[in-house]
């Protein structure tokens, strides 16, 4: 009777031995299923990419800066009554900077350059936004205004 005992205690050993066995086959494999997939992509892939991004904004700045140049003659004309002179020029790889000359020198009172700024307030948002719907990333704007004897009344970066 031992011997049967004995026996029928091995057999079941080996059953459960054999279950445990296979259970953990399969929680090896779930648990595998369950990791997070691994991100492939290399950090040279991310420079690579914010190169291209910068690339392209760059090239639309200098697209959008040869549209505002061939419009430069009008805006001239509209302006001559005050300004010598207006240049637009790219400044960086993300901005322009737009300088106008008065025809005078005036005696700028401390209150006047503030006034200048709240004046060229709308021009600014209207030319960020539309540099950036040309596809300029994170543009700026540098607004020079010179009096007719060359010193600066105003020599300010603007940005959103």
């Amino acid at each position: 009777m031992n011997n049967k005992k004995f026996a029928i205690f091995i057999a079941l050993f080996l059953t459960i031995l054999s279950l445990s066995a296979c259970s953990k086959k399969k929680e090896t494999t779930s648990s595998s299923e369950n990791l997070p997939a691994i991100n492939t992509k290399l950090p040279t892939d991310e420079i690579a990419e914010d190169k291209k991004a910068e690339a392209k904004s760059e090239l639309a700045l200098d697209v959008y800066l040869k549209q505002v140049n061939s419009e430069l003659g009008n805006i001239k004309t509209q302006i001559e009554d005050s300004y010598s002179d207006i240049g637009i020029v790219k400044d960086g790889t993300h901005g322009l900077r737009i300088t106008y000359q008065m025809n005078q020198t005036y005696t700028i009172a401390e209150e006047t350059p503030q006034q200048i700024r709240d004046s060229f307030k709308t021009l600014n948002t209207s030319i960020l936004d539309n540099m950036r719907k040309a596809g300029v990333i994170d543009p700026t704007l540098y607004f020079v205004v010179l009096n007719g004897d060359g010193s600066a009344v105003i020599d300010e970066m603007f940005a959103e």
